[in-house]
């Protein structure tokens, strides 16, 4: 499997033995260039749900910001929802952000 992700400042390609981020930077000549590097593979692997009790605690006791606001959330669900909009119409490319808000994902095993 592969997913790739394209947006405005580049791709994200990650896969089965496929790691990599393109990031569009001022080329050496004329425009612009997509320029290559590996993604780091120095993040240590924990559970993300204990990083998130852990940052919420953090949070509380030090009166911080959490790293991941809920407009972070709503944009996450709008991919989410795009990946299952992509789906339903054959892999076609979709736009963000979504213009029918009204979209859900519902599982037919408790929906019929």
């Amino acid at each position: 499997f592969e997913f790739d992700l394209v947006g405005t400042g580049g791709r994200i390609r990650i896969g089965y033995h496929v790691d990599e981020l393109w990031t569009v930077e001022e080329g050496l000549y004329e425009g612009r260039a997509l320029i290559g590097r590996k993604i780091p593979q120095n993040i240590e692997a924990r559970s993300g749900v204990v990083k998130a009790i852990e940052e919420l605690v953090t949070c509380i006791e030090e009166g911080k910001a959490p790293s991941c606001t809920g407009e972070d959330g709503r944009k996450a669900l709008e991919i989410a929802l795009a990946f299952h909009v992509s789906h339903r119409e054959g892999g076609a490319r979709v736009e963000l952000p979504l213009e029918d808000t009204s979209l859900s994902v519902t599982n037919p095993k408790y929906h019929s």
